[in-house]
């Protein structure tokens, strides 16, 4: 397998071929691309206390439907038995045989105006509004790629 890997030949937007280049544009709106993350975020991005603060003050918050306000996933499949406060856990002491994350997190600290969707973005698809601001924990050993969802769920980051 590993041989196999090795030989694969990656490409860049500079190198990609016509038909790999198709394969994306027929299947998706547009290639792929990583944008600097700092595009983001205004002139004053969250400290990691305040967003950790926010996320344990949210989560604690018993007046939320939990089902509608966030998302906990668990080996990467969705489990509502998990505590969610396990992937702040996880932040300090990561589980890699099973790795806890949280999407759709709606924090009412994020609709202050600290994010916003980048320029550069607007090259490939129509940005939406960011009214809908939502973020995504996800400790080491799980990730949520950025991406653009359904317009009741727009940007997320």
């Amino acid at each position: 397998m590993m041989g196999v890997l090795y030989q694969a030949q990656l490409s860049t937007l500079d190198n990609i071929t016509p038909e790999i280049r198709s394969m994306w544009e027929q299947s998706t709106t547009s290639l792929p691309r990583a944008l600097r993350a700092e595009q983001c975020w205004n002139p004053r991005p969250l400290t990691n206390k305040e967003l950790v603060l926010a996320t344990l003050d949210f989560l604690n918050d018993k007046s939320m439907d939990r089902r509608s306000t966030y998302t906990v996933f668990s080996r990467g499949d969705r489990d509502d038995s998990v505590d969610p406060r396990e992937a702040i856990a996880q932040l300090c002491d990561p589980e890699p045989t099973n790795p806890v994350f949280l999407t759709g997190l709606r924090l009412p600290l994020l609709s202050n105006g600290l994010f916003r969707t980048p320029v550069e973005l607007s090259n490939f698809v129509e940005p939406y509004e960011e009214t809908n601001i939502q973020l995504n924990l996800t400790p080491k050993y799980s990730f949520v790629d950025l991406h653009i969802g359904k317009p009741e769920l727009p940007l997320v980051c």
